[in-house]
């Protein structure tokens, strides 16, 4: 962004530029004679005239990285008012912050009239702010976002309370500039998450959701199997870190088998293999990558997936055409001759360049085995983990940029 040309050749020492043009602040010094190349500033210690930054119109993003901030005598407040009247930041990150509550009310409100924002992270904003409604946050949020028209990214993770996010749903489902929405670790809830759900269900412009480690539960994955069906617009969705068990997770992908607009999905760490006969949730997975033709990733991870899921994976891979990346780690569904059909289909799979098989109990006699099919050829070098796996996939895979494997 061209400034002043006297400002271009001249550099405070106490700036430290890195290669993103990213000068980090130690002191109000630092933003005297600030070159015009800059346009990301890191915030590490209060300034005693916070207004300077309104003075730097080549600046387009402002990070701050100390939590002293609220502690400041003084500071919060002279803060707030150069943001609210700020009209050139495009991007605002205030995690870890420790700005007070009246702070993120009145920079959130302030939002429903702003302009040029085009990203804001609240994420942990202030350990205060846990297990309640931070007076009213989450309305002033909501409120914002049905007024403002140019926010495509809004990160409001760890903020430890359903009341701070919940109120958001129902705007979201009439918002038509967002298209990245981060609540993971809010503890939400079921009943906050189906909300979600149904906003998302009528949303037509979000892109990316992560709504990991939230306590969902079956209500919400059912919900969110529901949205999949009729949203035509979500890219990636991260639902890591739940509770949606086998029969939820069976929903979700049938859904997934139906639908033509994700491209990647996290589903890892959510009990859906355990319980229920036949691999539960895990089976309908390999079934959903046999019909869909866009997903191209897919984490299961952690699931309590056994053989017969390891099986129809097996299977799944040597059909499907899209998925590039997939990690299975941390299940039971590689043991005995299951990795040896799965190598097999990996030498008919043409299309995956990253695969997780870290920890799914391959024995030593199914890596011989692989071992012994694979002979004569030649890996590219990959170091690896574990004895024999890694090398010995990476053969079938020959050109394959990544993979991670063990015992």
């Amino acid at each position: 962004m061209d400034g002043p040309p006297s400002k271009r050749a001249r550099f405070t020492p106490l700036a430290t530029l890195g290669p993103a043009q990213t000068l980090t602040v130690t002191a109000q010094a630092d933003l005297q004679d600030v070159p015009a190349e800059v346009d990301t500033v890191t915030l590490t210690t209060p300034l005693a005239d916070p207004s300077v930054i309104n003075t730097l119109p080549f600046v387009t993003t402002l990070r701050v990285n100390n939590r002293e901030f609220g502690r400041r005598n003084g500071f919060s407040e002279a803060f707030v008012d150069a943001l609210t009247t700020n009209s050139t930041l495009e991007t605002l990150d205030l995690s870890h912050s420790g700005l007070p509550k009246d702070a993120g009310l009145a920079i959130t409100r302030a939002l429903g009239s702003n302009t040029t924002l085009t990203s804001l992270t609240l994420q942990e904003f202030d350990a205060s702010l846990m297990f309640e409604n931070a007076d009213g946050l989450g309305e002033a949020v909501a409120a914002a976002l049905a007024r403002n028209t140019t926010l495509t990214t809004l990160n409001l993770s760890k903020l430890y309370g359903n009341g701070n996010v919940v109120v958001v749903a129902d705007t979201l489902g009439s918002n038509t500039t967002l298209t990245s929405l981060d609540i993971s670790n809010d503890w939400i809830g079921d009943a906050a998450a189906v909300a979600f759900a149904g906003a998302l269900a009528r949303n037509t412009s979000l892109m990316s959701l992560d709504i990991s480690a939230n306590q969902l539960e079956d209500g919400a994955g059912f919900a969110f199997a529901n949205a999949l069906e009729i949203n035509t617009t979500l890219t990636e969705l991260n639902i890591a870190h739940n509770i949606l068990r086998e029969a939820a997770g069976a929903a979700v992908a049938a859904a997934l088998a139906r639908n033509s607009t994700l491209t990647s999905l996290n589903i890892s760490w959510n009990h859906l293999g355990s319980g229920l006969a036949g691999g539960g949730g895990g089976v309908a997975f390999a079934d959903a990558l046999e019909r869909n033709t866009t997903l191209t990733e897919l984490n299961i991870k952690g699931n309590s997936f056994e053989n017969d899921v390891g099986m129809a994976f097996a299977g799944a891979l040597e059909r499907n055409s899209t998925l590039t990346s997939l990690d299975i780690s941390s299940n039971y569904l590689l043991r005995n001759g299951v990795g040896v059909a799965f190598a097999d289909a990996l030498e008919r799979n043409t299309t995956l360049v990253e695969l997780n098989l870290k920890s799914t109990s391959i024995s030593q006699p199914v890596l011989d085995n692989i071992r012994e099919k694979l002979a004569g050829r030649e890996p590219p070098y990959i170091p690896y983990t574990g004895p024999y796996v890694k090398a010995a996939v990476a053969a079938t895979l020959r050109a394959n940029a990544q993979f991670w494997g063990g015992p």
